[in-house]
């Protein structure tokens, strides 16, 4: 082996580890967080429409806290809305941020039933 192709081995290794190394740590992205996913709830302005907590507000918007769907369906419907919510797309939030946003919404706790409302009682039998 000469010396030109014992130094082309060594660089072609060299590149190989680099990319070996970029791919692992694209691979070992962060887990979803709830607390980043709060700030850009917010910072999105989801809230106008669907409640500071998910909660939904009517007419505006659907509850959406706690998600009822797998985060894959969660980010295909932010991207591909129906009715009036407007398509989010992966330059204005990326598949990250909604999973961290779908994180947050996560942590909301699940709606009472009518039934277990005591404010509601009185309607019961209406």
């Amino acid at each position: 082996m000469n010396r030109t192709s014992g130094c082309r081995r060594v660089v072609l290794a060299l590149f190989a580890l680099a990319l070996f190394a970029t791919v692992a740590s694209a691979d070992q992205a962060a887990p979803p967080s709830a607390e980043k996913g709060k700030r850009l709830y917010a910072g999105n302005a989801c809230y106008f429409c669907h409640g500071t907590l998910g909660q939904g507000l009517g007419v505006n918007g659907a509850r959406i806290g706690p998600p009822s769907r797998a985060v894959a369906g969660f980010i295909a419907y932010v991207r591909r809305p129906t009715g009036a919510m407007p398509a989010f797309t992966d330059r204005i939030l990326p598949d990250a941020d909604l999973a961290d946003i779908y994180a947050f919404l996560r942590t909301m706790p699940t709606a009472k039933a009518a039934k277990d409302i005591p404010l509601l009682g009185p309607l019961k039998g209406k």
